[in-house]
């Protein structure tokens, strides 16, 4: 389940640089 880590990991990357 690294799969899942990884989405979740671009995902807050994606939101902080939005921010």
């Amino acid at each position: 389940m690294v799969l899942r880590s990884q989405c979740w990991n671009i995902l807050l990357i994606m939101m902080m640089k939005i921010v």
